[in-house]
């Protein structure tokens, strides 16, 4: 990417007089907030119905790394996410961090000219017994290689545009909706996604743990969910940019451009700001993403020190 463009993308992640290297986040990258949580949470159930620890996580986290290496995958490769049943998908993508690697997820198996395009491995099996797989592994990884917060955490191709997310992306979009939300540790959490979107990723994946929340279906105290998809659900993805003006307080817009979440209600994220126009949204700020793989679409949507993002009035 030429650096004209790159000046563009940095200006569009200031938020004032606050730059994107102003890290608003206590981890130095993804997998450093299972480490964080093992620290000072190690024994606290994290995954309620399973009886799954912080602890019991992150050695199952440890043992995929293992696992991932001996199938060949190296760190700053980029890994294919097939979607998986919970919690096997959470448990892969944090696998795949901790040994050094970027998670590739999409909603469908992209074309092979797709992920040869972008250099993408499609290395893992679906026929096997993943547990029975890791279990011969040992429980402690030592990476030879660990990202930082500007490195890329994720490319999330999404139709035919393959967005660029960092591991900063990821940590300060679930910390604006920790904030925004107004999780203090403790609360009962629940959603149900495919591991092939972004709210999966942010909300099901990265929050629970962010939060100290306990991951459960049994009486949460906050449901996400997509439309209609629980009869009672406290929260509501939204991804129509033109719904923004009008919005319910109870829906959550998402955008992978700006990481996942967006708004809540008609209300940015912390970190975020958007000015709404006639037929797009002006966004800046710490989420708004590392761009496109393709520079062309970059080009055409970073200006006037803004993300510009369009949509059908």
């Amino acid at each position: 990417m030429n650096q004209v463009l790159k000046n563009k993308i940095y200006e569009a992640q200031c938020l004032g007089n606050v730059e994107p290297i102003e890290y608003m986040v206590p981890y130095p990258n993804t997998s450093a907030l299972l480490e964080g949580q093992n620290i000072k949470h190690a024994n606290q159930v994290i995954y309620e119905s399973l009886e799954i620890t912080n602890k019991t996580f992150f050695e199952k986290v440890q043992q995929t790394a293992h696992w991932l290496e001996s199938l060949g995958l190296k760190p700053k490769d980029r890994l294919y996410l097939p979607s998986d049943s919970f919690p096997i998908s959470e448990i892969l993508a944090f696998g795949t961090w901790y040994l050094g690697a970027t998670v590739v997820i999409a909603k469908e198996l992209p074309q092979n000219t797709i992920l040869n395009s972008i250099h993408c491995r499609n290395i893992i099996p679906t026929d096997i017994d993943f547990f029975s797989s890791i279990s011969i592994f040992d429980s402690t990884y030592i990476p030879s290689y660990k990202p930082n917060l500007r490195d890329e955490g994720v490319l999330f191709i999404d139709e035919n545009k393959v967005i660029q997310l960092s591991h900063y992306n990821l940590l300060v979009n679930t910390n604006g909706i920790q904030q925004s939300i107004g999780l203090t540790g403790g609360e009962k959490i629940f959603s149900d996604l495919k591991a092939y979107s972004m709210e999966w990723l942010i909300f099901q994946t990265i929050l629970p743990f962010y939060a100290a929340s306990l991951f459960t279906s049994h009486n949460p105290d906050i449901v996400f969910g997509q439309n209609n998809q629980f009869e009672k659900q406290s929260y509501t993805f939204c991804h129509e940019l033109s719904t923004f003006s009008s919005i319910k307080d109870s829906s959550i817009l998402i955008c992978p451009e700006n990481t996942c979440a967006l708004s809540i209600g008609n209300k940015p994220i912390h970190m975020t700001h958007i000015n709404s126009k006639k037929n797009h949204l002006s966004i800046k700020g710490h989420s708004v993403m590392m761009g496109y793989v393709n520079e062309v679409e970059n080009g055409r949507i970073f200006k006037d020190n803004s993300m510009i993002l369009t949509y059908m009035s």
